[in-house]
């Protein structure tokens, strides 16, 4: 395996920061106010430690083999890429539960598929998922820091 898969980790946490920004912009949270007054603080009620390690390594490994290796996977027997990344994407979006997650989950999909597509290993979406989830935990301590 090349080091060239360690991209994933900055194409992650970048991806993160400008779909968590366009989120914000969009005014979704103020139309939809339960994702920040309830889940958000229910999200990172845990310490740092227990957070990194359900939002950095659980939680990827875990949406990652079933919508990438599974969903994905299948699909892409019977349909083209690009149908295969909308469907599994779409699929990962609604698992969300919630629009503003749903609104970041749908293109954040895309991107895990086009990563997956370009290494060719679980690693690649694995690095995307957990580098982005750590960029949002590290930004929602970092603001609540110095609050």
């Amino acid at each position: 395996m090349s080091i060239k898969i360690l991209r994933c980790i900055p194409i992650g946490a970048a991806s993160s920061i400008i779909l968590n920004r366009l989120i914000l912009l969009s005014g979704l949270l103020e139309l939809f106010p339960y994702y920040s007054l309830v889940a958000v603080p229910k999200l990172f009620s845990y310490g740092p430690l227990v957070a990194f390690f359900l939002y950095c390594v659980l939680t990827p490994l875990w949406e990652e083999a079933f919508f990438r290796l599974i969903i994905y996977g299948q699909l892409k027997k019977r349909l083209p890429l690009w149908a295969s990344a909308a469907v599994s994407s779409a699929l990962f979006a609604l698992y969300h539960g919630n629009v503003p997650q749903a609104a970041y989950a749908l293109p954040f999909g895309f991107i895990i598929c086009h990563e997956y597509e370009c290494f060719k290993s679980f690693l690649a979406p694995v690095l995307v998922h957990a580098s982005a989830n750590g960029a949002v935990l590290l930004m929602y301590y970092l603001q609540h820091a110095s609050s």
